[in-house]
């Protein structure tokens, strides 16, 4: 889960004017990973080595090699970094793919997958309605995508092609907040166009279909109001948030052991650290001070990265969202967001 390896670039192609598709060569010691998946980018930038997440937008059954799709962010250094200067034949590390945001099609289904987007968001929905529309041959497929305006839309021509091979299949429309030429799709992507949107399709089986839902989180908080009405069971929705979680301060609970430093014994790589963990802070950070390597990427709860399990003692997570109830009941934790209640926590890291 946690292994890293090296992926050439083969191919930039150019999206928009502030994003593009980076195409590696498919790597020879890891050679799968599952619709809306994302890979942790490492790279060092004027000294400075960051490492960022971005989501595959190629699908493991329609797609040789691996790609990941990145649009410039204000302030973002690697994003930045990316649009602007990676090229054919670089060499970028890389974490093995993760995330829990994920498809996995099955031949025989007949279903419907429905997907709401925004911006970026596109990305891990891509590799979905390709995986989905690829393998499930009587499975149909809605995209609900907004931008800014027409010139903002990610991995348009690839849409547009599948809309056209899989006529009747696949079934997309667009969402403009600031149209170039003005349309009945224009309008804020709110809660009632979401609503309008999902009735104008028709066919959807609201009580049988898997909801995607990816974009930021205002966005996502619309589109989530909006399925309120269908009475989707909230187990057929599925969620990817392209906004960093808001910090929370220190919710550690009063006791004798929350005043102290609390040393955590974490087993990864065979290798068991002691790490001693300061008040106020999650088990991340206090690894990474003490330059102990913990895989990670967001830092935030929301791409499980540095999930593991918690064998002994007692931890409290600021935002277990990342995880499931089943995940968080077998004694997985996130170590980003985690901090140690008990002076007794040992952890296993994949």
């Amino acid at each position: 889960m946690s292994q890293y390896v090296f992926l050439q670039v083969k191919e930039v192609i150019r999206e928009t004017a502030d994003a593009v598709t980076v195409v590696f060569m498919k790597p020879t010691v890891i050679t799968s990973y599952k619709s809306g998946q994302f890979l942790t980018l490492l790279l060092t930038i004027n000294g400075e080595k960051l490492r960022r997440s971005y989501s595959l937008s190629s699908s493991p059954y329609s797609d040789e090699d691996w790609a990941v799709s990145v649009k410039k962010i204000q302030g973002g250094k690697m994003s930045t970094y990316i649009v602007d200067k990676v090229k054919v034949g670089d060499i970028i590390e890389t974490m093995a793919p993760m995330g829990i945001f994920t498809y996995e099609p099955v031949a025989s289904n007949t279903n419907d997958v429905v997907l709401i987007g925004a911006g970026s968001g596109i990305t891990p929905l891509y590799s979905i309605i390709n995986s989905a529309l690829n393998i499930e041959k009587n499975s149909k497929v809605y995209l609900i995508f907004a931008n800014r305006n027409e010139n903002s839309v990610m991995l348009k021509a690839g849409l547009e092609k599948l809309k056209s091979n899989y006529e009747g299949r696949f079934n997309y429309v667009n969402v403009y907040s600031q149209p170039i030429q003005p349309s009945s799709g224009s309008g804020r992507l709110d809660k009632a166009k979401v609503i309008q949107l999902l009735e104008n399709f028709k066919t959807i089986n609201f009580s049988k279909a898997n909801f995607f839902v990816c974009g930021p989180q205002g966005m996502m908080d619309e589109a989530f109001e909006a399925l309120e009405k269908f009475r989707i069971p909230q187990t057929n929705i599925r969620k990817e948030n392209f906004t960093p979680a808001p910090h929370t301060e220190e919710k550690q609970p009063e006791s004798a052991a929350s005043q102290e430093a609390i040393t955590v014994e974490i087993k990864y790589s065979k290798q068991i650290h002691k790490v001693k963990v300061a008040p106020g802070q999650t088990i991340l950070e206090a690894a990474l001070d003490q330059n102990i390597d913990l895989p990670y990427s967001c830092q935030s709860g929301m791409c499980t990265a540095c999930m593991g399990k918690c064998l002994k003692g007692e931890i409290k997570m600021d935002d277990p969202d990342g995880l499931s109830a089943n995940e968080i009941k077998q004694g997985f934790v996130l170590i980003c967001v985690g901090r140690p209640v008990s002076s007794d926590v040992y952890i296993e890291v994949d």
